[in-house]
């Protein structure tokens, strides 16, 4: 449900509420010194200027995490896309700058939950938008937890060399359509 103080999404199990960072200084200890040094830090002022939206994730009134969410664009080739693809078009993406969950409470599908919701969100807004693409820049051991929900490694170096993260992107475009007009 989307109000305008909080969003709430009901599970089977669980009902999590995603609502908008509110102070500086929160911390939620997820175990990458970045992560919550961004959200004690960084997030809040990005949030109030606007340059990301910043949700904190609360079950039963405790924080559990958060994610960070901003409008962006890429620019790729792609294959499987119009026959004469233009390596300068730019696409619509939202990209999800954070998503972290509480040490304790990893592991247990809570930040899977959240990928749903962002998921939902980049579909129903790709309808009516330019919104193509899920986007982020992976920790290197989450990489094979987003594979796993569907996003691809746009560069297969960056696994091996020293970045410590990796673009992973997932698009939204329907190639069926794509392939019907390109064909007819």
């Amino acid at each position: 449900m989307l109000n305008r103080e909080y969003i709430t999404l009901d599970t089977k199990e669980r009902n999590l509420e995603f609502r908008p960072i509110h102070k500086d200084g929160i911390s939620i200890y997820c175990g990458n010194y970045s992560i919550d040094k961004y959200l004690t830090e960084r997030a809040y002022y990005e949030h109030i200027r606007k340059i990301s939206f910043v949700y904190l994730v609360y079950l039963d009134e405790e924080i559990i995490g958060f994610f960070s969410i901003k409008i962006s664009k890429i620019s790729l080739p792609l294959e499987n896309d119009f026959e004469s693809s233009n390596e300068n078009d730019e696409f619509g993406a939202l990209l999800l700058q954070n998503l972290a969950i509480r040490q304790g409470y990893q592991g247990h599908g809570f930040g899977s939950n959240v990928l749903e919701f962002l998921v939902g969100l980049v579909f129903g807004y790709g309808k009516s938008i330019n919104l193509r693409f899920l986007i982020l820049n992976a920790v290197k051991d989450k990489v094979d937890w987003y594979k796993k929900r569907n996003f691809l490694t746009v560069n297969k170096d960056e696994l091996k060399d020293a970045s410590p993260t990796v673009f992973m992107i997932m698009d939204f475009i329907d190639l069926d359509k794509i392939k019907e007009i390109s064909e007819g």
